[in-house]
């Protein structure tokens, strides 16, 4: 298998938390689509440039060659969030991406 859930996570906490695009560079395809919220690539490194949220460690559900479906945690204002995730891939890197964020239960 290519890439998988945790590398996909790990390019995002890169570019998010480092402002360091070369893990995400090389897992988006030039046509991604962050469909939750609409960005394309570009966009998506312009977002990951410029927010003050922080990515924390993923977690593997399931991943082939064509899905990664995972979690992983967001803080954003002090408040921690469950990120629920799924990726489709294809010649083994993400070209879409779907997502349901919501407050991590205490």
């Amino acid at each position: 298998m290519g890439i998988g859930w945790l590398d996909f996570v790990k390019g995002f906490q890169k570019a998010m938390n480092e402002k360091d695009f070369s893990d995400l560079d090389v897992v988006l395809d030039d046509i991604f689509m962050w469909h939750s919220t609409e960005l394309n690539k570009p966009a998506t490194r312009e977002w990951a440039l410029t927010t003050d949220m922080r990515m924390g460690d993923g977690t593997v559900f399931y991943e082939n060659d064509e899905i990664l479906v995972g979690r992983h945690s967001v803080t954003a204002n002090g408040e921690t969030f469950e990120v629920f995730g799924v990726a489709h891939v294809n010649s083994n890197r993400v070209y879409s991406y779907h997502h349901l964020r919501a407050p991590r239960a205490e």
